[in-house]
């Protein structure tokens, strides 16, 4: 890698496939970002799926008080998230 990469640089997004993905944010050069940030490099995008299970796997290894709250408010961003995708799903279909 020909620069040093400040992680306060780093930007995450979420894929239109529902994977999240970390990018480079245009400081590092195509061919870097690819090494790094695509589905065969270094850090690869982790679905949003995969994500919630290791979530869930980490709070079922070590429960806590507060992991019934957290994760109701966790449902409902998801909840929430799932109404725009919906509706957004709609939106296109109707052309």
């Amino acid at each position: 890698m020909s620069k040093t990469l400040n992680l306060s640089e780093l930007k995450m997004m979420l894929t239109r496939s529902g994977y999240v993905a970390l990018s480079s944010n245009h400081r590092i050069d195509s061919s870097e970002e690819y090494e790094l940030f695509s589905e065969r490099g270094r850090c690869p995008p982790v679905s949003l799926a995969t994500l919630t299970q290791q979530t869930l796997d980490i709070i079922e290894a070590a429960p806590d008080e507060s992991d019934a709250a957290d994760l109701s408010d966790f449902a409902d961003t998801l909840k929430s998230s799932l109404a725009m995708v919906e509706s957004a799903i709609a939106k296109l279909d109707r052309g």
